[in-house]
């Protein structure tokens, strides 16, 4: 198959493409024999849309049969690694900030295990550590960290949190899944809650291009499909359809927005947040990188 579609070509100088680099990345249990089934599968529906449903069901049937077999488990360990990386760049970016005092909020942040992990080695008290969420996403959580406290959004105001009561504030690739009222009631909040001179990371996608689009819409599904597997649910086409939110924005646009708010840029990160971010990297497929801002 060929195309003149930059999507689509192999890369000359690395044996794998952004595509491959993202289904390696998910999807490593697989055989290559698999994966190159689905790589067919997601090359075909970027071609053509209407396939989409069809071959999200095919990928699903692939997937679980790797369940089956392996009894693959959720790694309960997995967010270790990104922990120790905010810990470390705040450890570097503001010495002596980390504490047991400090108060830490997760927008966003799903079963508030980043947040956990945090508290598991700053030894603060559960209601330092929030993690705010909404009930209305598809993915399915537990909300059962018992160092954490869990609040749900109302979208007008995160009514347990005084004014200029946090030190730090997490948005960890959540902002493009609300729609703009959300944001616009959000980002206020956020403000509003954060203490002068406090912090927020932003972690998100750099969406400029429709072949960097196609590629962080790719890694939505197959992580969505794999929470489902991980669930032992089947995958409901429709009500996933109908209940995602894909607000995407180029790093661009999200830094004039949060400057919109009044949030002060102050520096970008790369996704592992120990380099300099680096656009269009085949091997960083969904272009993830930290914005760092202060009030």
């Amino acid at each position: 198959m060929t195309t003149n579609n930059p999507i689509y070509r192999m890369s000359h100088s690395s044996r794998f493409d952004a595509l491959d680099n993202l289904i390696h990345k998910i999807l490593k249990f697989m055989s290559n024999y698999d994966k190159s089934n689905i790589e067919l599968y997601i090359r075909k529906t970027i071609q053509n849309n209407a396939l989409l449903k069809t071959n999200l069901t095919h990928i699903y049937g692939i997937i679980v049969k790797y369940f089956k077999v392996l009894k693959l488990k959720r790694d309960e360990n997995r967010q270790d690694f990104i922990v120790s990386k905010i810990l470390s760049f705040m450890e570097s970016f503001r010495p002596g900030m980390l504490s047991a005092d400090m108060k830490v909020i997760d927008i966003g942040g799903g079963n508030g295990n980043v947040l956990s992990g945090m508290n598991d080695v700053l030894k603060g008290d559960k209601s330092n550590f929030v993690c705010v969420e909404s009930k209305d996403w598809i993915e399915h959580y537990n909300y059962d960290n018992p160092n954490v406290t869990y609040v749900f959004w109302d979208n007008h105001t995160i009514e347990v949190l005084d004014d200029e009561s946090c030190d730090l504030v997490l948005c960890m690739v959540s902002l493009h899944h609300m729609s703009d009222d959300t944001i616009a009631n959000v980002l206020p909040e956020i403000y509003r809650v954060l203490k002068k001179g406090g912090i927020l990371m932003i972690k998100e996608h750099d969406c400029n291009s429709i072949q960097t689009k196609n590629m962080i819409l790719w890694e939505h599904h197959l992580y969505h499909l794999l929470d489902c597997a991980y669930d032992n649910r089947p995958f409901d086409y429709d009500t996933y359809y109908e209940n995602s939110i894909y607000n995407f924005n180029s790093k661009m646009v999200w830094q004039a927005f949060m400057e919109t708010y009044h949030f002060k840029y102050v520096l970008s990160k790369n996704r592992f947040l120990d380099g300099a971010y680096t656009a269009n990297d085949s091997k960083n497929a969904s272009n993830l990188y930290w914005d760092i801002y202060t009030k």
